[in-house]
């Protein structure tokens, strides 16, 4: 026998029913919204296919060497740091021991399923610190729907890279410090991130100090976590390769980019994240003969006081953690260019990557405010305003599609280092040394040993740099004196890197012949030649 109802029981019965039929289509709606986010930002990715741009394939070479038993390698036999990014490679090499799968297109499932995650979680961000201006619930997706199809993210994404899975642990940090407050799920993302890229340590750096200064009492735990998290790889690395620094970021800091020697050059891919919406790449054609875009540094200095704005809402938010994203934003860009300044350098794109869904959020919550000033403007210009909001988000959708060409990525893999590699496979013999200065492809593709002739595996190069100006040329120049006293079996290089040095030096010609050449392999160079020792020749 059932026991009777009573009616204060049938009301409560009735107010659950209707209060969970009242959410139950907005989180439907939510959920739909997010979810079709995701799939377009899957879709760009993967459409593409894996395009592995050169350094790719030195971290997949190093995966190989784990997984086949020869140990943290890139030269068998030789402990070498030459990866900025040691998670990424022991993650691959995970999966990659799991699956057995094409590198190329193993990277490229990694890095979609982290934006995907990072995708949600920007939302979630979002979500959660957008509920104090009110704002209307689309505001909530602005940064997912324009991180989902950037080409900041995008083009690394298919390249092969590890700037993905950066991202999704910076912005796991973020959303673990703000959204669910753990210190513990905090530290460990953090720590990896640092593990993952160098850059990391701007972000732990800033938890720790926050922590420290306005929590104080979770500081110790924190920093526990944060050693026992690290430990592991800093005591592996002390002991295998003798130093906890990677040998590409001691080589970029030896001058073997002399040639850059222009601060506001070098600094121009700032200016094209910071330029990226609503008009960045509409207006990234327009370059003057040198290839500095003056529209898109304009722009971007139009755009700085946004950011700013944005910085000023998210100081007046009840949490203030959430000033994390401008403080890691703005320290993440005068790091970069402080060290620029003091040694010339190429930044690459992809180094600046993982900074694009920080701006996002701080366009977002620059909108947000914005749009919360609007009821106190009379009503014609209160329509105004929100035509204008929502046209700068519409025109940021249209600018972020302008990146690809009809959905395909600019990104290409070049292929030609492939083709010498396919060419000398026949010809080398267990020991021969190639010479490079461009050694991912190469490498890859060969299995040879490399010596990489700006240093970035190879650190017995580096005393041969800077390179005398009398041979200067291109960045990667190969330094004539590195060829004649190592006397490696093959030198392979674009011209450009050897146009002032080996072309040019009768020691050098009287000891190797060219062997093969390609024409017009790309726009700023005309051939891609390979030298063959004479010896190794005649053997």
């Amino acid at each position: 026998m059932s026991l009777p109802v009573t009616p204060s029981e049938e009301t409560q019965a009735s107010q659950r029913t209707r209060l969970k039929f009242a959410f139950k289509p907005r989180v439907t709606i939510e959920i739909i919204l997010i979810g079709s986010i995701v799939f377009l930002g899957c879709l760009i990715r993967l459409i593409n296919g894996p395009q592995p741009i050169d350094d790719a394939y030195i971290t997949y070479r190093y995966v190989e060497n784990i997984v086949s038993g020869n140990g943290f390698v890139y030269n068998i036999g030789e402990h070498v740091l030459g990866t900025t990014t040691p998670f990424y490679t022991l993650l691959l090499s995970l999966l990659f021991f799991i699956f057995r799968i094409d590198l190329p297109w193993l990277s490229l499932i990694i890095n979609t399923a982290a934006d995907a995650v990072t995708i949600i979680l920007l939302w979630r961000i979002s979500k959660h610190f957008l509920a104090e201006f009110e704002t209307p619930a689309p505001f909530e997706f602005v940064t997912p729907l324009l991180f989902s199809i950037t080409a900041m993210s995008t083009n690394w994404c298919i390249g092969g890279m590890e700037t993905s899975v950066f991202s999704f642990l910076l912005i796991s940090s973020l959303y673990f410090f703000t959204v669910r407050n753990s210190a513990v799920l905090t530290a460990i993302t953090a720590s990896l991130a640092v593990i993952c890229r160098p850059e990391g340590i701007v972000l732990l750096g800033l938890i720790l100090a926050y922590i420290l200064i306005f929590q104080r009492r979770g500081f110790l735990k924190t920093l526990l976590v944060v050693i026992i998290t690290s430990a592991p790889w800093l005591l592996f690395a002390t002991f295998y390769f003798g130093n906890l620094i990677p040998q590409s970021i001691i080589a970029k800091n030896s001058a073997t980019y002399v040639v850059y020697n222009d601060f506001i050059e070098d600094f121009s891919v700032f200016w094209q994240l910071l330029a990226d919406n609503p008009i960045g790449h509409l207006i990234g054609r327009y370059t003057s003969p040198s290839g500095f875009n003056t529209i898109m540094a304009l722009m971007a200095l139009i755009n700085f006081p946004l950011y700013l704005y944005g910085t000023l809402k998210f100081s007046k938010l009840k949490d203030r953690k959430y000033l994390l994203i401008p403080g890691f934003a703005f320290a993440f860009i005068g790091i970069y260019g402080l060290s620029i300044y003091k040694t010339p350098s190429l930044i690459f794109p992809w180094y600046t990557g993982p900074l694009a869904p920080w701006l996002l959020l701080l366009l977002t919550v620059c909108l947000a405010g914005l749009w919360q000033h609007l009821r106190k403007l009379p009503k014609l210009l209160d329509k105004f305003v929100q035509i204008m909001v929502i046209s700068f988000l519409i025109i940021s959708v249209i600018n972020q599609l302008h990146g690809y060409n009809n959905g395909r990525s600019y990104i290409k893999t070049r292929g030609y280092y492939e083709q010498a590699a396919i060419f000398l496979r026949p010809y080398l013999k267990k020991d021969d040394l190639i010479a490079a200065p461009e050694i991912g492809e190469l490498g890859y593709f060969t299995k040879a040993r490399i010596m990489d002739t700006v240093g970035l595996v190879s650190p017995e190069v580096l005393k041969f740099y800077p390179v005398p100006v009398s041979e200067q040329f291109a960045g990667n120049t190969i330094p004539t004196n590195l060829i004649i006293e190592y006397q490696p079996d093959y030198v392979v290089g674009v011209d450009i890197f050897m146009r002032n040095s080996l072309l040019k030096s009768l020691d050098f010609l009287k000891d190797y012949t060219l062997f093969k050449s390609w024409s017009d392999i790309e726009a700023n160079s005309n051939k891609l030649l390979i030298f063959v020792k004479n010896s190794t020749l005649n053997k």
